[in-house]
């Protein structure tokens, strides 16, 4: 008996330990002026929580935030980092890449991941007054946009 269950508290052990599964991902969204807002996640949305409340408004979900196959909503204040899981890998498409909002949240650097993998990418619809400078506040890698210096925007990309 104290065999199998030291057996299983292993078992738990490295079920803790392991990493998330490539089709988690995180984003953050913001409710601005109590408007709603949309941020696009890459499509096949599965399930989404709140992680992170980072405003002084409620985030409810159903309420004041929610989820859809394509992305994470906010409303009335609400903001938050989101953590949520594809129901299926997105499928690469032709052409540019569904945009991604991403922000730099007091100056600091954010990263907003995206799939398919990256090619190349641009500034679709700046959202900060600060100005988003290509290579100082924002760029890319493979799998996402990063943003930094208080630059806040919506990115376009070419799937690779």
């Amino acid at each position: 008996m104290a065999r199998s269950y030291a057996s299983l508290v292993a078992v738990f052990a490295v079920l803790l330990a392991a990493p998330l599964s490539a089709s988690a991902a995180r984003i953050s969204c913001e409710s601005r002026d109590y408007h709603r807002n949309y941020c696009p996640a890459g499509g096949n949305i599965a399930s989404a929580r709140l992680v992170v409340q980072q405003s002084r408004s409620a985030c409810i979900q159903g309420r004041t935030w929610g989820y859809d196959n394509r992305g994470i909503w906010v409303t009335q204040g609400g903001s938050g980092e989101f953590d949520f899981r594809w129901s299926r890998e997105p499928t690469p498409t032709p052409g540019p890449g569904r945009p991604i909002a991403c922000e730099s949240r007091n100056y600091q650097e954010a990263f907003c991941p995206v799939r398919p993998l990256i090619a190349r990418a641009w500034l679709d619809e700046q959202r900060s007054p600060t100005t988003c400078i290509q290579g100082e506040t924002w760029g890319f890698q493979g799998n996402g946009i990063w943003v930094n210096g208080g630059c806040s925007g919506v990115f376009a990309f070419q799937p690779q």
